[in-house]
């Protein structure tokens, strides 16, 4: 009788990606609809354990920022929310249970935002792998987006000023310049160029006179931006010039 022929790690993941239909955007929270974690690795899971194939995640680098934020109580009386923005640079591995040296490594990235540091690591985590399969098989879902800004279903709703005017007319706070600050820093850009950046988009004299809208919008730059930036370190630091 014929030896069965064992797949590598690649022959696998094919395999697996075969077994992956269509998923739909079966969770909504805070408008928008969105793709749970539990459909997208239930999607995989059984042939997952069929094949022999493990998926870790990898933390590279934690960093953990406080960005407070002023709110209301529900007397209308302002107060400090505690607030905190988690980010690494991240290793997805997927392993061959069989022959666990044969294996694929690929550079991610994770971050998250919460009331609390643990609960923002967790969305995080969850987001980013949720995703990172989704990618990773190009996985097709229901329509072109499969996005929803953080968290999951079951997190707080997204930090920010409390209810009110909208945020394109509202202007900046002071944490949220602190939090301008630390992610040009983290993301090892200039501050006065950044500044400058900022004025000639938004037309503006000062980075004080954004809005909450604007602000956000340079937020997800530099949150793009502190990305690549890991993602550069870590090659360069794994490959340096001359080797």
């Amino acid at each position: 009788m014929a030896e069965e022929k064992k797949l590598n790690i690649y022959q696998k993941l094919v395999e697996i990606r075969k077994s992956i239909g269509k998923v739909s955007k079966d969770t909504e929270a805070y408008g928008y609809k969105y793709v749970s974690g539990s459909q997208v690795l239930s999607a995989i899971k059984p042939k997952m354990d069929e094949l022999g194939v493990l998926l870790e995640s990898h933390l590279l680098y934690p960093t953990v920022i406080q960005n407070n934020y002023t709110g209301l109580d529900k007397y209308k009386k302002e107060k400090l929310v505690r607030n905190f923005i988690v980010s690494s640079q991240m290793k997805m591995i997927w392993v061959n249970a069989e022959n666990p040296t044969d294996r694929i490594e690929v550079d991610w990235y994770m971050s998250g935002e919460q009331k609390d540091p643990s609960q923002a690591f967790g969305s995080g985590l969850t987001y980013s792998e949720r995703y990172f399969v989704m990618k990773y098989f190009n996985v097709p879902t229901d329509d072109d987006d499969p996005d929803k800004p953080k968290g999951n279903g079951n997190d707080a709703p997204p930090a920010g000023p409390p209810a009110g005017k909208p945020k394109s007319q509202k202007l900046v706070t002071e944490p949220q310049l602190k939090r301008y600050y630390a992610m040009v820093k983290q993301a090892g850009l200039g501050v006065n160029d950044m500044d400058e950046l900022v004025k000639r988009k938004y037309k503006i004299e000062h980075k004080d006179q954004m809005t909450m809208a604007q602000i956000d919008e340079v937020f997800k730059y530099l949150e793009d931006q502190i990305a690549e930036k890991k993602v550069a370190d870590a090659y360069n630091k794994k490959h340096p010039e001359g080797e």
